[in-house]
């Protein structure tokens, strides 16, 4: 039986933070299966983590795959950083926690006993399928904000809101 898959991740959130969405692309052999998901409030960085957890969840144990990303943190993190990462007690190299534990953990696990190769892919490079995904990302990030002066960001979680708009020179600081 071919173990063999190929595994496509895009990430976006509208503001980051804001909301987001996610999406994979998994290839193994003829079949090709395309997820996607949203959350009213979260980060780039964590939507792009979620597609690749997301994805991998459907490859099965002892697989090989391939997968490939433009996001420098998950494919430098798993590559290179999440050991250290983890000796250290998840923190940072500035001895911060590392935020998105929970998925860092959950890609070491399925790391452990999958064969993944983790690649990088120059964002908005015409690679084949990152376009794709990327669109059906963005398309999932819902409830796209409204733009303008005037335009308020509400967190979800927290009730508040601030003013969005975009400093302009000569405005004083209060």
């Amino acid at each position: 039986m071919n173990k063999q898959f190929f595994i496509f991740t895009d990430g976006s959130a509208i503001g980051n933070p804001g909301p987001a969405g996610w999406a994979a692309i998994v290839i193994h052999g003829t079949r090709r299966q395309e997820i996607a998901g949203s959350v009213t409030w979260s980060t780039v960085s964590e939507m792009e983590l979620r597609a690749a957890v997301e994805a991998l969840r459907l490859t099965p144990s002892g697989a090989r795959i391939e997968l490939r990303s433009d996001s420098e943190l998950l494919i430098d993190g798993m590559r290179f950083r999440v050991f250290r990462w983890q000796r250290f007690g998840w923190r940072n190299s500035r001895g911060f926690d590392l935020r998105h534990q929970e998925l860092w953990r959950e890609l070491l696990l399925l790391n452990a006993d999958r064969t993944i190769r983790w690649l990088w892919v120059k964002g908005h490079s015409g690679h084949p399928g990152r376009h794709e995904r990327s669109q059906r990302a963005r398309h999932h990030a819902p409830n796209r904000p409204q733009v303008g002066r005037d335009a308020r960001q509400v967190h979800p979680d927290r009730g508040d809101f601030h003013p969005q708009r975009r400093r302009r020179a000569g405005d004083l600081d209060s």
